[in-house]
């Protein structure tokens, strides 16, 4: 006798609602802990649970793996800081540190206070509503953030100043400085230690004047001012201002509670940045925003800030009017298609006269990891999906090259 058949897979709208379902319960049970009189129902375990989490969720437990890093009590954090950061300034019941170690060689080393995972409360949701903002920042340190810090450490050079050597002669007479001027600007790993320039000198042309050439051979200008937007914790504008050569990051969001947390970041890491100056903004997208901020960064930076549509018209014209507009401006922002959302939101990029650039492959790690996850060669990550989880690099500026 033959053996019974197998029995079919569950049709795809019947396994969009299982999926959907699952999320609900995920929901409840992350509501319904907040209660003491709260109890799994029976026969139910943590393991079990755990498994249905693993069914839908896209997130893990450590992203891209990028950047090497411990968790750290928060008790011992305030111990190793001695008395720039009081214990008081920190929930300690809801808080949590990562320790980053910065690539490159040296010794800097970065710390991030964020939330626990799953800390999340009713009123972090009321503040979104009553703010007309998103709790997203809140949740957790996301995989494009780590992914923007990753590829900002690996192209530092666009944050500092470039060299612009205006004639063949000129050419000449700089490679015949010899080996005691190297003809770079100043390369650095850490800002600690570094001497500060008079504002609108550069590197660069600080050496070509010690040689007498004065603004003959020059830069295009000091290093770079760099804003960061929908923060969250702040790891990407934190580790520009910590590894390269900006000269003053701004790091915002549009959640109050994220930009207290922003602010407690720049005060613990205070003396990683070095003469680097760097302040929180709570920034909102709808709102006005200063006239001091207008046209005066020179980059931009963002992860995954693309997936509200409601938000993409005002995202597009904060760009457009903080953006420097000038050729060596731009917009960098690293965030996974979400469906259509970030192919709608580069139609309201070009609606408002800016170009813009996609590269889906654009570091050899990132993309190897991609690749692995993809395959699912990897199990760290059981739910990777490309639409929702592979940040796509897009870069924005006034003109096209």
């Amino acid at each position: 006798m033959d053996p019974s058949p197998s029995p079919s897979p569950a049709p795809a709208a019947s396994r969009g609602a299982s999926d959907a379902n699952l999320r609900w319960g995920i929901l409840r049970r992350a509501l319904l802990t907040r209660s003491s009189s709260y109890s799994a129902p029976e026969g139910t375990s943590n393991e079990q649970q755990n498994k249905y989490d693993s069914n839908v969720s896209r997130k893990a437990s450590r992203g891209f793996n990028l950047l090497e890093y411990q968790s750290l009590p928060i008790s011992q954090l305030t111990n190793s800081l001695g008395n720039s950061v009081h214990e008081d300034d920190l929930e300690c019941q809801k808080d949590v540190c990562a320790c980053y170690k910065l690539p490159g060689g040296g010794s800097s080393k970065l710390n991030l206070v964020f939330r626990r995972e799953d800390s999340l409360e009713l009123n972090d949701i009321e503040a979104s509503n009553r703010y007309n903002i998103d709790t997203t920042g809140l949740v957790c340190c996301w995989p494009s953030e780590e992914v923007l810090a990753y590829y900002c450490i690996n192209h530092s050079d666009n944050f500092r100043c470039v060299m612009a050597v205006p004639s063949a002669e000129s050419s000449r007479t700089v490679r015949g400085l010899g080996k005691g001027f190297s003809g770079r600007p100043y390369p650095r790993l850490c800002n600690a230690g570094r001497p500060r320039l008079e504002p609108g000198t550069c590197w660069l042309q600080a050496g070509f004047n010690s040689f007498g050439f004065g603004n003959e051979i020059g830069c295009s200008g000091w290093s770079k001012k760099v804003l960061e937007l929908g923060s969250g914790y702040g790891l990407a504008g934190l580790v520009i201002a910590a590894s390269t050569s900006a000269d003053e990051v701004v790091i915002s969001d549009g959640n109050p509670q994220v930009v207290g947390y922003i602010q407690k970041n720049i005060d613990i890491n205070a003396e990683t940045f070095g003469e680097t100056k760097v302040k929180s903004m709570m920034l909102h997208w709808d709102k006005e925003q200063p006239s001091e901020m207008f046209n005066a960064f020179d980059i931009i930076v963002a992860s995954d800030c693309t997936f509200f549509k409601q938000f993409h018209q005002s995202l597009a014209r904060v760009i457009k009017s903080l953006l420097k507009h000038s050729a060596t401006s731009q917009a960098i922002f690293l965030s996974p298609k979400r469906g259509d959302s970030l192919d709608k939101f580069l139609e309201i990029i070009t609606e408002n006269g800016l170009c813009f650039e996609l590269i889906e492959n654009y570091d050899p790690t990132v993309w190897n990891l991609h690749k692995k996850y993809t395959a699912d060669d990897d199990r760290a990550w059981p739910n990777y999906d490309e639409e929702h989880c592979y940040p796509l690099l897009v870069t924005i500026k006034f003109f096209s090259e």
